[in-house]
């Protein structure tokens, strides 16, 4: 055996117990409960002020004492391993097929949904799960003067994410990467940050766990994703991309994205 085959071999059990060490993180957001819990609202919500002694409507004097506007709401984000509840994977489903399903069917991938469960099933597959809290909501605009009656029943899931603890390369791996299979954020639900949010926190689970970069794919015609991964979220052009081979790939109709979060010491 040569000495380049042994060094390439020491280096995939390096990788792979890192990856192995990372998987077996009960809950990686132990360390990271300061952004697992948002308190939002939209920018041009109304505030809604409590009222003052012997006033009969609402009243939205600067003196008054500011509440928390109706449309204020309450994100939880949890970290769950393989498998997911029926009812979580069978939302996360929805979700997906809502807002990807025309960009599927497409493409030269098409639309299988059959494969996608199977693939949000595997057993190395690991969720952030972002949830509305309705009874905080319930809690909240209880004490407005314009009161908003939610939703009955349990916590909404309104966005996850799916990620993995992989090597670069299946069969000659150089380093450990977060790799990034799915995000999706109900319609309803944007523009208050969950995107960028469960991003920052997956960024930060792959720097603790040791993982060298974070590694997505995404559509080229998805113009709205490569504008948040490429402008707001700092992410480049991956080396592996098909982009960088156009003799080999030039019709694909994916890009590879990454960052980096760690370096090597050696």
């Amino acid at each position: 055996m040569s000495t380049e085959t042994r060094r390439r071999n020491r280096t995939a059990r390096q990788i792979h117990k890192s990856i192995s060490i990372a998987e077996s993180k009960n809950d990686p957001l132990q360390e990271l409960t300061s952004l697992t819990r948002m308190d939002v609202n939209p920018l041009d919500s109304t505030t809604c002020y409590r009222r003052s002694a012997g006033d009969d409507d609402c009243s939205e004097k600067k003196t008054s004492i500011p509440l928390i506007t109706p449309a204020m709401k309450t994100f939880a984000i949890r970290y769950h391993k393989s498998p997911l509840s029926k009812d979580i994977l069978s939302t996360c489903m929805s979700l997906f097929e809502t807002n990807m399903g025309d960009l599927y069917r497409s493409s030269s991938w098409g639309l299988d949904l059959n494969a996608k469960s199977a693939e949000l099933s595997h057993e190395k597959a690991r969720f952030l799960v972002v949830t509305e809290e309705r009874d905080t909501h319930r809690r909240r605009t209880a004490n407005c003067c314009q009161q908003t009656q939610p939703e009955e029943g349990r916590d909404d899931v309104v966005a996850f994410c799916h990620f993995r603890f992989e090597p670069d390369n299946e069969y000659h791996p150089t380093e450990e990467i977060l790799y990034l299979y799915e995000i999706q954020v109900r319609a309803s639900s944007r523009g208050y940050g969950l995107g960028r949010r469960l991003m920052t926190i997956l960024e930060h689970v792959a720097m603790r766990s040791g993982m060298r970069r974070v590694v997505l794919t995404v559509f080229r015609n998805n113009v709205s994703a490569m504008n948040f991964y490429i402008k707001k979220m700092s992410y480049a052009v991956d080396a592996s991309s098909p982009s960088n081979f156009p003799k080999k790939d030039g019709d694909a109709e994916y890009e590879i994205l990454s960052k980096s979060v760690c370096h090597r010491d050696d």
